[in-house]
């Protein structure tokens, strides 16, 4: 992966990391979970996509709760309003990012109202149990039952068989390609597409050159930041090397589903998602590997203050109505 000496930061990604450094820090390590999850759920907020924001299609909203392996897991399910009842959508299950210690439902609204409303498709935005009250492997048993839950029920929902995708940001990200290993091992149903957005798919115990040139904290992920994150998700060490926590150290990327793989040039996450995207292209998966120059890991999520998230999730609709 080619990285260029000088970065040249987006106009809207340079306002914004301006903004958060006047904001100043947030040690994870030395704050409660509460108070991280707090804090980076205002951040969010401020800076995601108002719901208002696509006045194409209204987007109708129900919550509800699906069996879980432990108890309920909480979902949103999002259908566009104007698309004719009788026809069969595209399904997307939706893993929400947060270090798999933070983020819900309501930090990812606006993006996944967007994209529903854009691309046509019913989304299933999945409120999966965070660490470090449920560590490893908690959200990937939640949300492995929540692709379970969907394909049971797709057709009742309005959904197509045929056209059913996951998709995740950052561990969101992670948990999507996980779900899809575990999917294949198991001789699961067939998903269509993965979505991975900046995905973490390794931990970071070797260098890179994206976790040298981007982890000293002026780029929103550091690798302190996401070493913490990482401490606090995982139930022992051995767990590191596990491919459901670490899906690039998985021993087969054969017969995986269609990827759409975005990822931001100035993220510490970008190399690993370089090195996953060149797995499967080499196992035979169909990859669109599509990178955002001059941002940063979340600006996706951030698309209310960064304009290229609006571009990526424009990507992202898309790609799923291409596929019909």
């Amino acid at each position: 992966m080619n990285h260029q000496n000088t970065i040249q930061l987006d106009p809207d990604t340079k306002k914004f990391l301006l903004k958060m450094r006047q904001a100043g820090p947030l040690d994870i390590r030395a704050e409660t979970i509460a108070v991280v999850r707090e804090t980076l759920k205002q951040a969010h907020l401020e800076v995601n996509l108002p719901v208002e924001i696509s006045r194409q299609i209204k987007v109708r909203m129900i919550s509800r709760d699906i069996p879980g392996p432990h108890g309920p897991v909480p979902v949103r399910i999002y259908k566009p309003g104007k698309v004719d009842d009788d026809q069969l959508r595209p399904v997307i299950i939706f893993y929400h990012g947060g270090g798999w210690i933070c983020g819900d439902l309501d930090t990812h609204e606006g993006t996944v109202q967007y994209l529903c409303a854009e691309s046509g498709a019913i989304i299933i935005n999945v409120g999966y149990r965070l660490a470090p009250e449920f560590p490893f492997p908690a959200a990937v048993d939640d949300c492995h039952a929540a692709l379970c839950w969907t394909v049971e029920n797709i057709l009742e929902a309005g959904g197509d068989p045929n056209r059913l995708y996951v998709a995740g940001d950052s561990a969101g990200g992670n948990l999507a390609t996980v779900v899809c290993h575990i999917n294949k091992r198991q001789a699961g149903p067939k998903i269509a597409g993965q979505i991975l957005i900046y995905p973490a798919v390794e931990a970071p115990r070797t260098r890179n050159r994206s976790r040298e040139l981007f982890g000293n904290g002026e780029y929103i992920l550091s690798n302190s930041e996401l070493n913490a994150m990482i401490l606090l998700y995982a139930s022992k060490p051995e767990d590191l090397d596990d491919y459901r926590f670490s899906p690039l150290a998985a021993d087969d990327f054969t017969a995986l589903p269609d990827t759409l793989l975005i990822a931001a040039e100035c993220d510490i996450l970008c190399d690993e998602g370089w090195a996953y995207a060149e797995k499967l292209r080499k196992a035979g998966v169909t990859v669109d590997y599509k990178l955002y120059r001059g941002t940063v890991h979340g600006f996706v999520t951030f698309a209310g203050a960064i304009g290229l998230g609006i571009d990526a999730l424009d990507y992202m609709a898309k790609y799923i109505r291409n596929r019909e």
